[in-house]
């Protein structure tokens, strides 16, 4: 994966983590950031989404015969952390 440190936050594939969690839960930016800013295990959480994410990106476009079971495997995944970062959010509103 393509990612580095840039400011406070993490990078992957050119943009900030914080930004493609807060496009994602679009309506609910100020939560996403105000958990983004100070909770450590809440970033951990949205790295790990945008690392699925964009796992499943490449799968979906992949060639390699297994794509479609990996691709469901990383949908799946994806739900998850999707449902974890929501339960985060209630809980932190």
């Amino acid at each position: 994966m393509l990612s580095g440190i840039q400011g406070a936050h993490l990078v992957t594939f050119g943009e900030p983590t914080l930004n493609r969690v807060k496009r994602r839960f679009a309506g609910r930016e100020a939560s996403v950031g105000r958990a983004f800013a100070t909770s450590e295990p809440f970033r951990a959480l949205c790295q790990d989404y945008v690392a699925c994410a964009d796992a499943l990106t490449r799968w979906q476009a992949s060639e390699s015969g297994i794509e479609r079971l990996r691709s469901e495997e990383y949908t799946e995944l994806l739900e998850e952390l999707t449902k974890e970062i929501e339960s985060r959010l209630e809980v932190k509103d």
